[in-house]
């Protein structure tokens, strides 16, 4: 490499020069996608971070002669090539494989299947919302019995920062007010279903209720 035999290694592209000119080349993705930008330049900085844990360090603030090293104890530091660096290397390559899924998943998808958040179902639902049917799996509370609610339900919509979903053949709303929502949740965790089809329908709605045009929707059976 022509800078590397003029400056040596580890100095103009291992240093904040380096890292500013490798943003300014990687400006463009800014306008396609932000976190396109901040993973090439976190994946940057972690090249120099890991040089840092090397004995020699990096010439970080290059043309200045001051090394930066991490740890400051030489003997905690690693040697090229050595037995600490491959053990590290071993490391994050089995790290970057257990965290593969993140790469489509997403971090706060993964998070919910462990968490069961209430709140990352709403959001995971309104940011998939009209692409497939869903149901909650939960545990609830029932805001005027107490009474424990647990099982998978068909959600058919949100109300007031919450879901409304099939109960025993009745709409229930499930959120965290007391005002407006009939179950508390305690944990939740969106499925997903069959994809959304939609069907246009001309129904007489004289004489009858939007009860009885919810429960025909469901059921499929409209009778007009």
């Amino acid at each position: 490499m022509a800078l590397e035999r003029r400056f040596g290694h580890r100095t103009v592209p291992h240093s904040v020069v380096g890292l500013l000119t490798g943003a300014a080349i990687a400006a463009p993705l800014w306008f396609v996608r932000a976190l396109y930008f901040w993973c090439v330049m976190s994946g940057y900085w972690s090249h120099l971070w890991i040089d840092m844990l090397n004995v020699r360090g990096a010439d970080l603030f290059w043309p200045s002669p001051v090394r930066v090293v991490a740890p400051g104890n030489r003997n905690w530091r690693m040697e090229t090539g050595g037995k600490a660096e491959m053990i590290l290397l071993s490391a994050l390559l089995l790290l970057t494989v257990a965290l593969y899924p993140l790469s489509w998943m997403g971090f706060r998808d993964a998070l919910q299947a462990v968490v069961r958040s209430f709140d990352i179902s709403i959001e995971q639902y309104q940011r998939q919302i009209g692409i497939h049917w869903y149901d909650l799996d939960m545990v609830a509370s029932d805001n005027f019995t107490l009474a424990r609610i647990e099982g998978r339900y068909s959600i058919i919509g949100t109300w007031k920062g919450g879901f409304i979903v099939l109960h025993d053949g009745q709409s229930r709303a499930v959120g965290k007010s007391e005002t407006y929502h009939n179950l508390l949740p305690i944990s939740a965790r969106l499925i997903e279903g069959e994809p959304l089809r939609v069907q246009a329908e001309r129904v007489e709605m004289k004489g009858r209720t939007l009860r009885w045009l919810l429960a025909s929707s469901i059921s499929g059976g409209f009778t007009t």
